[in-house]
């Protein structure tokens, strides 16, 4: 097959080290996800980190459950660029871990991608770059700010630029405020409701979004059930049968 050609040249970049598989590809075990579209509406993301010395994370997969989807993950060091461990992994579970013994993840230095066996395409880069944290000044303002974000009369704002989706959006944003992608999904959509047509998370129509207080994004950081919102929203749910505003921080 196409991909095939594809997957052992990646394989081959990997440190001598890493375990094999029976077909002489290196095998990578999968984390948690940060959500990226596959196809239709299944998404992927990471859930986690379980453990840094040795490798251990959880993964998300929200998809039909009668597809299992073919999937790549892979370590590389963000300064070299060189692929540290892979892994290829068959599931159409919601949540699954990948892990290896002899690798140690450096949050400063490593990143975890995932690809899609079959085109073979970058589906989402499951931990963030390196990015500044928020400063005091700003958490004790109350207000987080994005990576293009500006705060006009003590109010962050978030650019939107041509062509981006809020997907996109929310992802940057999550990335920048070390924030898992739902909790960033979710609070940046309950905060602009007025910038979506009709309220509808899939219709975003504003330039510009209102960041998030402090207070609200820990609020949904404290409920723990963002992506299960989220995938209310795609359903159609009207996002104040979903949530109840009155108990939404301000």
């Amino acid at each position: 097959m196409a991909w095939a050609g594809w997957l052992l040249a990646f394989a081959a970049q990997a440190d001598d080290g890493v375990p094999k598989s029976s077909h002489g590809a290196a095998r990578v075990q999968m984390d948690e996800t940060v959500p990226a579209q596959v196809e239709g509406t299944s998404f992927i993301s990471l859930n986690a980190i379980v453990s840094s010395k040795p490798f251990r994370a959880r993964v998300n997969y929200i998809g039909d459950e009668s597809l299992a989807m073919e999937l790549m993950f892979a370590l590389s060091d963000g300064v070299t660029g060189k692929v540290i461990w892979l892994e290829q992994r068959r599931t159409s579970q919601y949540m699954f871990e990948v892990s290896s013994a002899k690798v140690d993840y450096d949050a400063q230095r490593y990143q975890l991608q995932a690809y899609q066996v079959i085109r073979p395409i970058l589906l989402a880069e499951l931990t963030p770059k390196i990015a500044p944290q928020p400063s005091q000044a700003q958490r004790a303002s109350g207000t987080l700010s994005s990576a293009d974000s500006q705060v006009d009369d003590g109010q962050c704002s978030i650019a939107r630029t041509k062509g981006e989706t809020f997907w996109q959006l929310a992802k940057q944003y999550a990335k920048v405020n070390q924030l898992k992608i739902y909790d960033s999904v979710v609070s940046l959509f309950y905060s602009n409701l007025s910038a979506f047509a009709g309220a509808n998370i899939e219709k975003l129509s504003a330039a510009r979004l209102r960041c998030p207080s402090v207070q609200q994004v820990q609020w949904w950081q404290q409920r723990g059930d963002s992506h299960k919102v989220y995938r209310q929203l795609l359903q159609g749910a009207s996002h104040s049968e979903v949530i109840d505003l009155d108990e939404m921080p301000k």
